[in-house]
């Protein structure tokens, strides 16, 4: 039985600062702000490394320091791109404000889909059929040797944004085991297991959003030195390219 189509398992939004040190003096302050400000974000550990907080319902984190801010939104297929940017936005200006900053090296947006699949095997053979590949020269392949494992990573450039876009196999330790999968359609069963059979397909469903096996679509975002920059233009504009031009490549996997 065919797996669901590829979910956006993660998307994450970073900045890199130059000057950053009113950290180490305003870090609890800015902690506080935020948890005063918006309703679900929890303080979590810091120490002069670096800070971290959570807003559990939304699955949301945030980590900060003396040099970057990083946004991370974990299973997002409940929220829209939309909230997910607004959000990550209201959580830098705290984080602007309080540290007074003004030079930004880098600015990232990075999103991850997976496509699921049954075995580390079959995500290596769907890769394969991919038409983002790797040529192998005829001199390795004329003496037997043949691809076992296929990993491409490209890095792409437009209106001086890079993609860095990598298609490869991923197995996972947080995940649903693939082992009880079915691959029966239900309707050519007598009525009496198609109940049974049900509640399986739906161990499909849960097994395609977190799976132990899959191909990952890895799209890195990345603008060096921007003189000036919006959080919520950046992540969905960003989000949107992924979409529009380099989704497809798991797209054409899944349909294959």
């Amino acid at each position: 039985m065919k797996m669901k189509k590829p979910i956006l398992d993660s998307l994450s939004f970073e900045v890199r600062y130059a000057y950053g040190s009113l950290y180490l003096d305003r870090c609890g302050q800015t902690m506080v702000d935020i948890e005063k400000r918006f309703a679900g974000w929890i303080t979590g550990p810091a120490d002069p490394n670096s800070a971290t907080m959570e807003n559990f319902e939304d699955n949301f984190k945030v980590q900060f320091n003396s040099n970057k801010y990083n946004f991370f939104a974990t299973k997002p297929s409940s929220q829209s791109i939309e909230y997910i940017a607004e959000t990550a936005a209201k959580i830098w200006k705290v984080i602007l404000a309080n540290l007074n900053l003004e030079e930004f090296p880098r600015i990232g947006c990075r999103a991850q889909y997976l496509l699921a699949t049954k075995s580390i095997e079959a995500a290596n053979n769907l890769i394969k059929k991919s038409s983002l590949k790797i040529e192998i020269p005829s001199q390795i392949t004329e003496d037997g040797f043949s691809l076992k494992s296929n990993k491409v990573d490209v890095v792409f450039i437009n209106d001086e944004i890079e993609y860095q876009v990598k298609l490869e196999p991923i197995i996972r330790s947080e995940s649903v085991n693939p082992s009880a999968l079915v691959s029966v359609e239900p309707r050519s069963l007598p009525k009496n297991q198609q109940e049974a059979l049900l509640n399986k397909l739906k161990g499909l469903n849960d097994y395609s959003v977190n799976p132990m096996y899959a191909v990952q679509l890895d799209v890195d975002c990345s603008q060096y030195h921007p003189e000036s920059f919006s959080v919520e233009e950046y992540i969905n504009g960003r989000h949107k390219v992924v979409c529009d031009k380099f989704y497809f490549l798991l797209e054409e996997l899944w349909r294959s």
